[in-house]
């Protein structure tokens, strides 16, 4: 796995803080949720070394959703995968990552020949683009209005939109190609709020909001358990 260091945004990436975030340290009546770092940089409570020590072992790629922004590590759809499959599946989830991302990942794991029994690829918003520096792993170039004149790009008719629908598509078929080659099942999973105005593949699992979690912008447990038990049928 590659290695995550922060910060992931860029400079000039603002976060503005508002009453909705705030409702975050309420849930279930705690102050805080605890996120549990692995060595890695990713939200694990096990080093990714333990978790591929398995003969059977998955990984879950994906942004915030999947990372399980504003929930519990339990209540996350990975976890509840691992739990009633009895197959560790190490979380790789990344807040505002891209899905070029999930394709230089899995280079890295076949190339280091670490091969899971299946993948889970939760596909982002294809308007975002994930760079590297030398003196930080990623940066993530932001697509949302307040950070960025890019949709404004994007209302004018220009070839961004189509430049962008290309690069969802290569990244998707390259990590299908690369997977399957190896043996290795994929589980596609359009994530809430993922792969907006594109056409979308047909294999996809749509991940269905049933509630939300106290951010109000991220899939809330509910959601999470009910795509588990959409994940476990292809497994």
């Amino acid at each position: 796995m590659l290695e995550i260091k922060k910060p992931l945004l860029p400079d000039n990436y603002i976060i503005k803080k508002s009453p909705e975030i705030e409702k975050m340290k309420w849930l279930n009546g705690r102050k805080e949720i605890e996120f549990n770092y692995d060595s890695l940089g990713y939200r694990n409570n096990k080093n990714f070394e333990e978790c591929i020590s398995h003969k059977n072992f998955a990984i879950a790629f994906g942004c915030s959703h999947t990372f399980g922004y504003a929930i519990d590590e339990h209540d996350r759809y990975s976890s509840i995968v691992a739990q009633q499959t009895s197959i560790p599946v190490y979380n790789a989830g990344v807040n505002g990552v891209a899905n070029n991302f999930i394709v230089e990942n899995t280079m890295e794991l076949i190339k280091k020949d670490i091969i899971p029994t299946f993948v889970i690829v939760q596909w982002t918003s294809p308007y975002r683009y994930t760079f590297y520096t030398d003196t930080q792993m990623l940066k993530v170039i932001p697509e949302m209005k307040e950070y960025s004149k890019f949709y404004e790009l994007l209302s004018q008719k220009t070839d961004y939109t189509a430049w962008y629908k290309h690069n969802f598509l290569h990244c998707y078929n390259l990590i299908q190609y690369l997977w399957q080659s190896k043996g290795v099942k994929v589980i596609n999973v359009k994530g809430s709020g993922a792969i907006n105005d594109l056409e979308v593949v047909a294999d996809m699992i749509y991940w269905e909001t049933i509630d939300l979690a106290p951010d109000l912008s991220h899939s809330g447990p509910l959601s999470n358990r009910k795509l588990a038990n959409k994940i476990i049928q292809y497994v």
